[in-house]
């Protein structure tokens, strides 16, 4: 089994078992190539297969990393306040689903759900942050 087909199982593993059957599908990127670990039945038939809308996300999280570096960057600095810690997990709430995308250094993954209770998104970064990391 290859190193990416490990960690793709490893996360979408991580991701599910905190968002349950409301998870759509798990991305996993870095800044040149990305690659789809898992997508719903459902919304494969939705979008048109694999690379329809995910290619949309998956540029659009790309910014991220920028933001990531600068948000580590600000967190290390002991004279701004107020003082939030290290950036762990970034959520786009929709009308009828949610978008989280965890960066650790030059990795990143995206999932995208069923709209559910913030804390369950927020539980499914935090197990994306242990694998990545």
């Amino acid at each position: 089994m290859s190193s990416h087909a490990s960690l793709d199982e490893q996360l979408v593993s991580a991701i599910r078992t905190a968002l349950g059957d409301g998870l759509r599908s798990v991305v996993r990127f870095d800044r040149e190539d990305w690659a789809v670990c898992y997508l719903r039945s459902d919304v494969d038939q939705s979008v048109g297969g694999r690379d329809a809308l995910q290619a949309w996300f998956v540029e659009n999280e790309r910014l991220g990393f920028d933001s990531a570096a600068a948000y580590g960057e600000y967190a290390e600095r002991d004279d701004v306040e107020p003082a939030f810690g290290e950036y762990q997990l970034t959520v786009r709430v929709f009308e009828d689903g949610l978008v989280g995308r965890v960066i650790v250094g030059d990795r990143g993954v995206l999932f995208t759900t069923d709209r559910m209770a913030l804390r369950n998104v927020e539980d499914a970064g935090q197990a994306a942050r242990n694998v990545l990391a």
